[in-house]
């Protein structure tokens, strides 16, 4: 028997399980739903490799509320296709629509085994065939889709009828048979990556890895104290250095801080914590510019810029300023920054920092990243201090921009800080 004279006919039994395959098999068919699915799958990887590699826990917010709109449409998509077949049976006087369609080279016709209504489609109106588990589905005209049912066939085995489509139809875009597949394997890989990103948004609020806090910090509770109190509070959770010179200068240079690099008024109280401006007055040290010499605080803070001046010896500083801050009680011997793996010109590379710490020496290795400190340094001898260290730890804050501040003490310090100046302490940077 030649292809053109098959004629092949299949019982369809719309139940509604066959009607969601269908649906799936359609949108396999569909060039917006392909695209709608791939950026979705795009989104979710790109957002991925972010966490991963930038550690933003505000992201999880992101993820949830995208993630629930993908599934929100899916929900209404699959509800007004849920509507259109209960309007279909309902139409139906309430029963499952069964079509008994038959296919040849004079058409395709179908005819509704209850109503006995029918319907003629030339086969040249037929753009595109796609398989499911049990169906076939012709594309034709306007987004129609005709289904042969693959359990229920006459006339020929599955191969054949694909033969008979691919040689009679002259309009298919394609003579291949499209499966509904991809559309199976995207809606898995976004639930999969939906449920990475949120583990992985949610490890790094739980593990405080995230580096965007300290441009988030805003300014404490107590900003509407005076100088005068400030300096009062800080004297008696032990800070020294603060004398009246330094009261008097930031009390007589507070109003300048009322105006933004361009010369427009904003509130400064809004924006800049006075706490943290007098911690900054006496927790940077004194720099010879003649010698090149620092001399870091000893007045119980450390403060350093994230854009390091002198990158050669940034993390030696580090641990010297901390050392300072720390009274002595964190001494840290035998220093050295291995710089033979920095490409300077590129500011890229790495470099291996050793020291004496606890009877034990111990090796960080950085990242390079210009002239910006490598974060993780801070947190990995945050990580050794409390192992081998007395019981004291370190603990960190920013004023909003680029200024981090550097405390030692253990967690009762912490809380008792937090409470009577209203700046929030973490432990750690990235």
């Amino acid at each position: 028997m030649t292809e053109n004279a098959r004629e092949f006919r299949s019982l369809v039994t719309l139940s509604i399980d066959t009607y969601k395959e269908f649906s799936r098999g359609f949108k396999a068919a569909s060039t917006f739903n392909r695209i709608i699915g791939n950026v979705a799958v795009f989104y979710l990887l790109m957002y991925i490799i972010g966490i991963l590699y930038i550690g933003e826990a505000y992201g999880f917010f992101a993820v949830v509320i995208i993630g629930s709109g993908i599934l929100i449409l899916s929900k209404i998509a699959w509800r007004g296709g849920g509507l259109q077949y209960k309007r279909m049976v309902s139409n139906n006087n309430g029963q499952v629509v069964k079509n008994q369609l038959t296919v040849s080279t004079a058409g395709i016709h179908a005819i509704n085994t209850d109503t006995g209504n029918q319907a003629t489609y030339s086969l040249d109106r037929v753009l595109s065939i796609v398989e499911t588990d049990n169906l076939f589905i012709l594309i034709i005209e306007y987004k129609q889709g005709l289904i042969v049912d693959k359990r229920t066939l006459e006339g020929g085995r599955r191969e054949d009828f694909i033969k008979f489509i691919f040689a009679n139809c002259p309009n298919l875009k394609k003579k291949k048979v499209r499966t509904d597949k991809p559309v199976k394997v995207r809606s898995a890989l976004i639930i999969i990556l939906l449920i990475i990103g949120l583990l992985a948004s949610a490890f790094t609020m739980v593990t405080g890895r995230d580096d965007s806090w300290y441009y988030e910090v805003g300014v404490g509770k107590y900003n509407d104290r005076s100088f005068g109190e400030i300096a009062e509070v800080l004297t008696g959770l032990g800070f020294t250095c603060i004398d009246d010179e330094i009261v008097k200068s930031l009390d007589e240079n507070w109003y300048r801080y009322d105006y933004s690099e361009d010369g427009e008024n904003w509130d400064s109280e809004q924006y800049i914590d006075k706490t943290l401006l007098m911690l900054a007055e006496i927790g940077w040290g004194d720099y010879d510019y003649d010698s090149w010499e620092w001399t870091p605080s000893e007045s119980g803070v450390y403060c350093f810029d994230m854009e390091v001046f002198d990158i050669e010896c940034a993390y030696t500083d580090f641990l010297r300023g901390v050392s300072a801050a720390s009274g002595g009680q964190l001494q840290f011997d035998n220093i050295n920054e291995d710089l033979s793996e920095v490409d300077w010109d590129r500011g890229t590379g790495s470099r291996s920092v050793t020291f004496d710490f606890g009877g034990q020496t111990h090796i960080i290795n950085t990242k390079e990243m210009n002239d910006w400190f490598d974060l993780t340094f801070a947190d990995k001898v945050n990580d050794i201090i409390m192992e081998y260290g007395s019981g004291s730890r370190l603990w960190f804050t920013s004023n909003g921009w680029q200024e981090i501040f550097v405390f030692c003490g253990d967690e009762a310090w912490m809380e008792e800080f937090e409470e009577k100046t209203g700046c929030r302490l973490y432990d750690k940077l990235s």
